[in-house]
């Protein structure tokens, strides 16, 4: 993974976004308690903010790599729900 990822391009800083789906669209959020690059604490109010349906894991950044078994129970429920 870290071979293919690139550094975020300075335009994602810089472009007005035109509407927010999460206020709109119900939306689900996996936190991952143990992640290093984004604090849990960060997620749970992003998550709350966008009235997520959540589930923590433990795990790190990339928690639904090493637990997509998890990740993928997460995305069978959000999809029961559409």
């Amino acid at each position: 993974m870290s071979l293919a990822q690139r550094p975020i391009a300075a335009a994602a800083f810089a472009e007005e976004a035109t509407g927010a789906g999460w206020k709109t669209v119900p939306s689900w959020y996996q936190i991952a308690r143990h992640d290093n690059a984004l604090s849990p604490q960060a997620q749970r109010f992003m998550a709350e903010r966008m009235g997520a349906t959540t589930e923590e894991v433990d795990g790190s950044h990339v928690a639904f790599i090493a637990q997509p078994r998890r990740t993928a129970g997460l995305i069978k429920a959000a999809l029961s729900k559409l």
